[in-house]
């Protein structure tokens, strides 16, 4: 069987970036403000930042491999 599963979300910036090779690269930015900030790891196995990657790359039908968080309160990214 196959289930069928609706997402709502809003991504806040897509960036189009050249990358170290010179191609253009679509970036995801998702700004963050809350006062704890996020390891490394969480952001990594974040199914919310993977969903947005997918989304981007599907609507705008170009690979998306880059999300980026930038946490607002440390100015960290």
């Amino acid at each position: 069987t196959t289930a069928v599963l609706s997402v709502r979300g809003r991504v806040d910036r897509i960036d189009r970036r050249l990358d170290d090779e010179g191609n253009e690269e679509l970036v995801v930015v998702d700004y963050k403000t809350s006062r704890r900030t996020c390891t490394e790891d969480e952001a990594r196995s974040s199914l919310q930042l993977a969903m947005y990657a997918a989304a981007t790359a599907r609507s705008l039908r170009r690979p998306c491999t880059r999300v980026e968080l930038h946490h607002v309160p440390s100015a960290t990214v």
